[in-house]
């Protein structure tokens, strides 16, 4: 009988042990709408030469605000608001033009998806919002998406020049999200 006895507390001791070890400490459901934008500033550009510019990382726990940075593991989604995700290219003025422009979101050193917007013609105040509304949305969701479930996402821009030279551009992808956890 003693032998019962103390193989039950046993049994309840590593019972009550187990339980309170695999305690969920997640927090209430919730997300946030916050700002992913990744810029990248004094891009050049010689005619007809093509050039990378170095990677860019943004890691979620800076897009989230103060009060919900301690929520980033938690998150397991990211949705891009289609009216306010899109690509600016400032500093291309009428004359000027890139033959090529692409945007690599990275995994290690390969591409994990590319968004090729063509050529590009700049515009006389030098400012130029670049939406191929289908191929943009759908690179910015893969973004949104790979921020939210990895954390962190890696750009890369790679551009080749039109017949002239092209001095001091700024490149931006900028994306409205919202994130839940």
């Amino acid at each position: 009988m003693k032998k019962l006895v103390f193989f039950t507390s046993l049994l309840l001791t590593l019972i009550v042990v187990m339980g309170s070890c695999s305690k969920d400490d997640s927090p209430a459901s919730g997300n946030e709408t916050a700002l992913l934008q990744v810029v990248f500033n004094g891009v050049n550009v010689d005619a007809l030469t093509s050039v990378t510019r170095p990677e860019q990382t943004k890691q979620l726990v800076d897009v989230l605000t103060p009060t919900n940075k301690d929520k980033v593991k938690y998150v397991k989604s990211g949705e891009i608001s289609n009216s306010d995700s899109y690509i600016t290219i400032q500093g291309l003025k009428a004359g000027e033009s890139l033959n090529n422009l692409t945007i690599n979101l990275m995994n290690g050193q390969n591409k994990a998806a590319s968004l090729d917007l063509g050529k590009i013609n700049g515009k006389e105040d030098g400012s130029l919002i670049k939406d191929d509304f289908n191929n943009t949305t759908n690179f910015l969701k893969t973004v949104v998406g790979d921020l939210a479930t990895k954390k962190s996402i890696t750009l890369q821009v790679v551009l080749t020049g039109g017949s002239v030279d092209v001095k001091n551009l700024t490149i931006t992808v900028h994306s409205s999200a919202r994130y839940s956890w």
